[in-house]
């Protein structure tokens, strides 16, 4: 069974969204002021997607992954979430991916330590590719990312929570 967490607003709540031990479909959802934004646990085969999220202000990640998976079939995938000020805006650690290959794409990281920082034991690494960095002091660890890009993001809003990027913007068609 997928679980679905879609179009929450979590201000100043200490987890932000904790998931554990199931499938999840993570998307649409506004977070501000958390510890971590979205933190996914699973020591099963499970797929997990974490799509169009927009998390601002986090204390230490904006997306935590952590888990085991044996299966080769299962849906790994972070994709189109923008994440500022974070210490790591994107962690993933897996003891195996089990020949599934989980995808970090087209994401726009800001203002954090580091922007995407992978520990992977065993396994197929995962793919990031395609994302946008600004004001990381490190973009990437534990992989390659070959086709993404650094830039001002040009967020519409900022200090009003609107982080869509404006016309000129290197996120729009990346």
């Amino acid at each position: 069974d997928i679980v679905n967490i879609e179009a929450n607003r979590l201000v100043d709540n200490p987890q932000g969204i904790e998931v554990k031990d199931c499938g999840v479909e993570v998307h649409r959802n506004f977070i501000k002021g958390s510890t971590t934004g979205i933190k996914v646990a699973t020591w099963a085969s499970t797929d997990w997607r974490i799509v169009n999220n927009l998390i601002v202000g986090t204390a230490q990640k904006g997306i935590d992954i952590e888990g085991y998976s044996s299966y080769s079939d299962v849906s790994m995938a972070v994709h189109h979430n923008t994440i500022d000020g974070a210490e790591t805006g994107i962690f993933l650690a897996f003891d195996d991916y089990g020949g599934a290959t989980p995808g970090i794409s087209y994401n726009i990281l800001s203002n954090a330590l580091i922007g995407i920082d992978i520990t992977s034991a065993d396994g197929t690494p995962p793919v990031a590719d395609y994302n946008l960095f600004y004001l990381n002091e490190v973009r990437v660890t534990g992989i390659e990312d070959t086709n993404s890009i650094y830039g001002d993001p040009l967020y519409t809003n900022p200090a009003g929570d609107d982080y869509r990027p404006r016309i000129g913007s290197p996120a729009i068609d990346v």
